[in-house]
């Protein structure tokens, strides 16, 4: 698990003049979720009310997982894992990915 330090990471900042970044915590994005990454891009159907948080199903496994947007989606919308952060798996509908204007 590659892991940086605040003090590493402060310079970072400093050297990459013009970065502005406002996602999830920056240290927890540095360690490799090994256990969830094979789900990664895989569709599932949500088995309960994500509100944001809620579980998905794969096959026998049934896992945690939030609303990439924070929008709340029901259960047996059709999803599609995008990420990882703090042990669940952030999911998109696929409504929402579709209507994603790409840059």
């Amino acid at each position: 698990m590659l892991r940086i330090s605040p003090s590493e990471l402060r310079a970072v900042r400093i050297k990459g003049s013009g970065l502005n970044y406002s996602g999830p915590d920056p240290l927890n994005l540095c360690q490799i979720d090994t256990e969830l990454s094979p789900y990664l891009g895989k569709e599932a159907p949500a088995v309960s009310t994500l509100s944001p948080q809620g579980d998905v199903q794969f096959e026998d496994q049934r896992l945690e997982a939030a609303s990439a947007s924070g929008a709340m989606i029901s259960a047996g919308t059709k999803l599609k894992v995008i990420g990882i952060q703090d042990r669940k798996l952030l999911v998109a509908e696929q409504i929402e990915l579709e209507n994603t204007p790409v840059n």
